[in-house]
């Protein structure tokens, strides 16, 4: 059985609505390195984009269902852009995040360590831990370090 390419795509959702369309079908659509792709989406490109093989015997097949049923658009991966909802929603997770950058600013080390240690089970377990490093980092860097050399030079 010699596989023929019918559809390269650099969109998984969009590999898997032609997948599960040649499949409902009845075609044996083919996704060479599926797991790898699955697993790390930043490997597509790596790949040259998700590639969906089928039987030769079945290409003819699937190309006139193509034509029959028309081009389908590219599913709309981030429906929440674009609505009001949307927008407030992402302020609303954004707000404590500035708030801590606001108060860590503000703060002496000692209300900064005891915010460490109260936000980092939080921040953790939402995979911000790396964000909280900057969040912390940075501020103190300006404020004990970039600004006493700032005022030492300009004084």
């Amino acid at each position: 059985m010699h596989l023929a390419l019918f559809h390269i795509t650099n969109n998984w959702d969009d590999a898997r609505i032609v997948q599960s369309y040649l499949e409902y079908y009845g075609l044996n659509p083919v996704i060479p390195n599926y797991l790898q792709l699955s697993m790390n989406p930043f490997k597509i490109m790596a790949f040259g984009g998700i590639r969906i093989y089928l039987p030769e015997d079945q290409l003819e097949l699937a190309q006139e269902i193509r034509a029959t049923q028309g081009e389908y658009e590219s599913p709309d991966l981030e429906p929440m852009s674009k609505s009001l909802v949307g927008m407030k929603i992402r302020t609303v997770f954004a707000a404590p995040n500035y708030f801590v950058v606001a108060l860590i600013a503000i703060c002496p080390p000692l209300l900064t360590a005891i915010f460490w240690v109260a936000l980092f089970p939080w921040l953790y377990m939402t995979l911000y831990w790396w964000l909280c490093a900057g969040i912390i980092c940075i501020p103190l860097h300006a404020r004990y370090i970039a600004v006493p050399r700032l005022k030492k030079d300009t004084a």
